[in-house]
Protein backbone atom coordinates (compact mmCIF):
# COMPACT_ATOMS: atom_id res chain seq x y z
CA UNK A 1 0.00 0.00 0.00
CA UNK A 2 1.40 3.47 -0.60
CA UNK A 3 1.32 5.91 1.89
CA UNK A 4 2.42 9.62 2.11
CA UNK A 5 2.32 12.57 3.75
CA UNK A 6 2.78 16.16 2.43
CA UNK A 7 3.17 19.53 4.73
CA UNK A 8 3.61 22.62 2.63
CA UNK A 9 4.60 26.30 4.19
CA UNK A 10 5.81 29.71 2.89
CA UNK A 11 8.28 30.59 4.95
CA UNK A 12 9.76 34.85 5.17
CA UNK A 13 13.05 35.02 6.81
CA UNK A 14 16.04 37.49 7.45
CA UNK A 15 14.26 40.70 8.20
CA UNK A 16 14.34 43.35 10.79
CA UNK A 17 11.19 44.28 11.20
CA UNK A 18 9.16 42.78 14.11
CA UNK A 19 6.42 39.56 13.28
CA UNK A 20 3.79 41.66 14.04
CA UNK A 21 5.45 44.56 11.78
CA UNK A 22 5.49 41.78 9.06
CA UNK A 23 2.29 40.55 9.53
CA UNK A 24 0.64 43.70 9.07
CA UNK A 25 2.37 44.39 6.26
CA UNK A 26 1.64 41.68 4.59
CA UNK A 27 -1.94 42.14 6.15
CA UNK A 28 -2.07 37.80 6.78
CA UNK A 29 -2.14 36.39 9.96
CA UNK A 30 0.80 33.54 10.49
CA UNK A 31 1.07 29.90 11.18
CA UNK A 32 4.09 30.90 13.46
CA UNK A 33 6.93 32.84 13.58
CA UNK A 34 10.69 32.91 15.06
CA UNK A 35 12.54 35.79 16.72
CA UNK A 36 16.57 35.94 15.86
CA UNK A 37 18.36 34.71 19.13
CA UNK A 38 15.34 32.26 20.31
CA UNK A 39 16.40 28.62 20.47
CA UNK A 40 15.34 26.82 16.88
CA UNK A 41 13.46 23.97 18.88
CA UNK A 42 12.75 23.62 22.82
CA UNK A 43 16.23 23.00 24.56
CA UNK A 44 18.14 23.37 21.92
CA UNK A 45 21.23 25.30 22.26
CA UNK A 46 21.21 26.07 18.29
CA UNK A 47 19.81 29.90 17.97
CA UNK A 48 18.02 31.41 15.12
CA UNK A 49 19.95 33.54 12.90
CA UNK A 50 17.43 35.70 12.35
CA UNK A 51 13.88 37.04 12.09
CA UNK A 52 11.06 34.39 10.32
CA UNK A 53 7.36 34.10 9.07
CA UNK A 54 5.71 31.60 8.31
CA UNK A 55 1.98 30.10 6.77
CA UNK A 56 1.58 26.52 6.13
CA UNK A 57 -1.14 25.09 3.92
CA UNK A 58 -4.33 24.35 5.51
CA UNK A 59 -5.05 20.94 3.62
CA UNK A 60 -4.43 17.61 5.39
CA UNK A 61 -1.22 15.84 4.65
CA UNK A 62 -3.02 13.08 2.30
CA UNK A 63 -3.30 16.13 -0.54
CA UNK A 64 -1.50 16.53 -3.66
CA UNK A 65 1.95 18.71 -3.68
CA UNK A 66 0.21 21.13 -6.09
CA UNK A 67 -2.92 21.41 -4.18
CA UNK A 68 -1.16 22.42 -1.34
CA UNK A 69 0.65 25.73 -3.10
CA UNK A 70 -3.15 26.27 -4.52
CA UNK A 71 -3.99 26.92 -1.13
CA UNK A 72 -1.61 29.01 0.10
CA UNK A 73 -1.97 31.23 -2.98
CA UNK A 74 -5.71 31.73 -2.36
CA UNK A 75 -4.78 32.62 1.32
CA UNK A 76 -2.48 35.45 0.22
CA UNK A 77 -3.97 36.22 -3.13
CA UNK A 78 -5.35 39.24 -1.53
CA UNK A 79 -1.81 41.36 -0.92
CA UNK A 80 0.52 39.75 -3.70
CA UNK A 81 1.95 43.45 -3.92
CA UNK A 82 2.75 43.16 -0.36
CA UNK A 83 4.77 39.61 -0.32
CA UNK A 84 6.38 40.97 -3.94
CA UNK A 85 7.44 44.18 -2.20
CA UNK A 86 8.94 42.25 0.64
CA UNK A 87 10.33 39.62 -1.50
CA UNK A 88 12.62 42.20 -2.50
CA UNK A 89 14.68 42.51 0.80
CA UNK A 90 14.02 39.01 2.50
CA UNK A 91 14.38 35.43 1.69
CA UNK A 92 10.82 33.43 0.45
CA UNK A 93 10.94 29.86 0.57
CA UNK A 94 8.19 27.49 -0.74
CA UNK A 95 9.38 24.28 2.16
CA UNK A 96 7.66 21.14 0.65
CA UNK A 97 8.30 18.02 2.43
CA UNK A 98 6.90 14.67 1.54
CA UNK A 99 7.40 11.80 3.17
CA UNK A 100 6.99 8.65 1.77
CA UNK A 101 6.79 4.84 2.18
CA UNK A 102 6.67 3.23 -1.48
CA UNK A 103 6.87 4.97 -4.56
CA UNK A 104 6.91 8.97 -4.77
CA UNK A 105 4.22 10.58 -5.27
CA UNK A 106 3.03 13.28 -8.12
CA UNK A 107 6.00 16.30 -7.94
CA UNK A 108 4.03 18.89 -10.02
CA UNK A 109 4.05 22.91 -10.47
CA UNK A 110 1.70 24.19 -13.00
CA UNK A 111 2.95 27.33 -14.41
CA UNK A 112 0.55 29.09 -12.80
CA UNK A 113 2.05 27.98 -9.71
CA UNK A 114 5.61 28.88 -11.09
CA UNK A 115 4.55 32.49 -12.29
CA UNK A 116 3.46 32.58 -8.52
CA UNK A 117 6.45 31.68 -7.21
CA UNK A 118 8.42 33.66 -9.51
CA UNK A 119 6.04 36.80 -8.97
CA UNK A 120 6.68 36.91 -5.47
CA UNK A 121 10.71 36.18 -5.88
CA UNK A 122 10.00 32.67 -3.50
CA UNK A 123 12.31 29.59 -3.97
CA UNK A 124 11.39 26.11 -3.75
CA UNK A 125 12.54 23.87 -1.07
CA UNK A 126 12.04 20.13 -2.04
CA UNK A 127 12.93 17.38 0.61
CA UNK A 128 12.05 13.63 0.46
CA UNK A 129 12.18 11.40 3.05
CA UNK A 130 11.33 7.67 2.75
CA UNK A 131 9.48 6.16 5.61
Amino acid sequence: MNHHEIAVSLKIMGFEYTVEEMSEMLRTKPSGTWIKGDAVSHGSSIKNDDNGWYIDSNLGSRHLLEQHVSDIYERIKHNISGFKKVGEFCSLELSCCIYFSDDIPEIHFSKEALAFLATIQCEIDLDLYQL
